[in-house]
């Protein structure tokens, strides 16, 4: 029998970068790939633009920037692990991902400490795809220099240009985009107040701007878990019971290496751990109860970041978090199902309303309330003339007993919806509360003009509460941060809801002619709310 002979291999470098590169197989999957390398090099700024009628992408970053070296090492070895010292980005591939949604891109970058040092690589997709053995151009540009504060404040830029047809930036959606990457990247944005922007130029030319915002957990904090197993090393579960809000617990949990800043979603998790995860466990996880983080040790992403590699580690991950559960998460979820989210903010707001129904007759208020020109009624209300009657409002609500500065209703609101009043005086002013039980009453001009209380999860997270003065409704932001604080215990919501209301008719008493409040009053009023919460976390400590 003779002796084997070698057969030498040789690939055809183009097809195998343009296959690599088709891991990023849209273009919010390569803004996310460029988005990572930026936080991998330290960057505190990230600027997004995506201009339509261009049909181009450009992402800026101020990191560390790239040297020759370490580009060259990058393209050396791409899809090679590398340690993190020497890493730019984890997988190698990432520097070569907007091969996949564009004619041509431009590389340009800047290592710090140097401030003239710009070299731009130009990567053409067609000559990469065609070419047995790649090598990219690169040129020297003299005329960028770096100036944190002008216009080449940004260390790396990548331009796509040509972007191909199936992937146009018409399937680019900032909204989705901002969210995606603030679940992703949140800890690393939080923790180094990175600022992420996002610009769009429409078909018709029009800019719009969107900054990613990451805000803060603002459920109620569970106690850490740890857990290890050999396959899966240490693992932490550092997770919260979501704040309620209007429509149920809306918690997201993001999944990680503890190695990596790079996070995959609740759904992409349970999407590759579908065959492993128990799927009681899998079902709490993804109810909306719980949000926070699960960092495992040695689990893998995938080069594409969207799941874990399917091997030990993830089977033993999975292990850890079904023994988290029976611990800790099965007592949590289940208590958190038996709470109506809806239902528990009505009637906290119900045990309040006396009070803000009282302070909003204080004479101080008169004023105030003088403004409320907008009113509702229920199905015992006196008649009303037509054209009076503005529609049927859209939501549940209950009438509170009394009615500031007013005709007090003589019914029981808990009775209101079965046995109504046959009657109710037409200077009747009740306090409504929005929620799950009671009906929708009559919005009419000029008569029955009480306080309304609801509680809104607003886009803005910043806002503590509104207050609508013509409708006379009190809106409270459930996304606030000092709301989610006050959730511990209804005693501190029903605080909160005093205190709220409060500063809420005093700004009232404040608006100029024009309608407005002076802005600098305003954020007064918001600081002074946060450290009335504090007083309402520590006042067991006065009484001690």
């Amino acid at each position: 029998m003779s002796e084997p002979t070698q057969v030498k291999v040789k690939i055809h470098q183009g097809h195998a970068l343009m296959t690599l590169a088709r891991h990023y197989y849209s273009i919010p999957a390569v803004i996310m790939e460029i988005v990572q390398n930026a936080i991998d090099a330290g960057a505190t700024k990230i600027a997004v633009e995506i201009d339509k009628p261009k049909n181009m992408l450009v992402v800026c970053d101020n990191g560390s920037g790239a040297s020759r070296e370490k580009v060259t090492q990058a393209l050396q070895s791409v899809a090679a692990t590398m340690k993190s010292k020497d890493k730019y980005g984890q997988f190698g591939i990432g520097l070569i991902s907007p091969l996949a949604v564009s004619g041509k891109f431009l590389f340009t970058s800047c290592p710090t400490p140097r401030y003239n040092d710009y070299v731009e690589y130009v990567f053409v997709t067609k000559d990469i795809a065609e070419a047995p053995e790649v090598s990219i151009p690169q040129r020297s540009v003299p005329n960028f220099q770096f100036d944190p504060q002008g216009k080449t404040w940004w260390r790396t830029r990548v331009e796509a240009t040509k972007l191909t047809q199936e992937r146009r930036p018409s399937t680019v959606i900032p909204k989705e985009l901002v969210a995606a990457i603030a679940l992703k990247y949140g800890e690393a944005i939080r923790a180094r107040s990175i600022q992420i922007s996002i610009e769009m130029t429409d078909d018709t030319g029009i800019k719009t701007s969107t900054q990613v915002e990451a805000p803060q957990y603002t459920g109620i904090k569970l106690a850490t878990f740890t857990g290890s197993q050999v396959e899966c090393g240490d693992v932490k579960i550092g997770l919260y019971l979501a704040r309620l809000q209007k429509g149920g617990r809306k918690g997201s949990i993001a999944f990680g290496t503890m190695d990596n800043p790079s996070r995959i979603s609740g759904e992409q998790f349970a999407k590759c751990a579908k065959e492993l995860l128990d799927p009681q466990v899998a079902k709490a996880l993804m109810s909306g109860v719980f949000e926070g983080c699960i960092t495992c040790k040695k689990v893998s992403l995938h080069p594409d970041r969207t799941k874990f590699e399917d091997n030990d580690a993830l089977f033993a991950l999975c292990e850890v978090i079904e023994g988290w559960y029976k611990k800790v998460g099965k007592k949590t979820y289940e208590e958190a199902g038996e709470q109506a989210q809806d239902q528990y903010f009505q009637d906290v707001g119900r045990s309040v309303m006396s009070f803000i129904d009282m302070l909003a007759a204080q004479p101080q208020f008169a004023e105030v309330m003088s403004k409320i020109k907008i009113g509702t009624i229920g199905s015992g209300h006196v008649r009303v003339p037509k054209k009076a009657v503005i529609g049927t409002e859209d939501a549940t609500s209950l009438s509170a007993d009394g009615g500031a500065g007013g005709t007090r209703s003589h019914h029981n609101d808990s009775d209101e919806d079965r046995n109504p009043p046959k009657s109710e005086l037409k200077s009747h002013v009740p306090a409504t509360v929005y929620g799950p039980k009671g009906k929708r009453r009559t919005e009419v001009r000029g008569n029955s003009t009480g306080i309304r209380l609801e509680h809104v999860d607003m886009e803005d997270f910043r806002i503590p509460f509104e207050f609508t003065r013509e409708s006379g409704t009190l809106s409270i932001n459930t996304n606030h941060t000092l709301f989610g604080r006050c959730q511990k215990e209804k005693a501190f919501l029903q605080q909160y809801h005093g205190i709220v209301a409060t500063i809420a008719f005093s700004l009232e008493m404040h608006r100029n002619k024009d309608g407005s409040i002076n802005p600098e009053l305003v954020n007064f009023a918001h600081e002074s709310l946060e450290n009335q919460v504090f007083g309402i976390e520590n006042g067991k400590s006065l009484i001690g």
